[in-house]
């Protein structure tokens, strides 16, 4: 599945994905905020696995 034109989190690293932008602690608040901000859908990378949230 083709996932480029979905939004992702902003401050993106390479390799290592989105790890900056979720804290294991508060991961579902962390996704509650990122719906909000950028929108219902949009896809996540950590360390290679791809995953796109609804």
């Amino acid at each position: 599945m083709d996932t480029t034109g979905i939004p992702h989190p902003p401050g993106r690293i390479p390799l290592l994905g989105d790890v900056r932008g979720i804290n294991y602690r508060t991961a579902v608040q962390d996704s509650l905020r990122l719906s909000r901000d950028i929108g219902p859908i949009f896809r996540c990378e950590f360390l290679g696995t791809k995953i796109v949230t609804d």
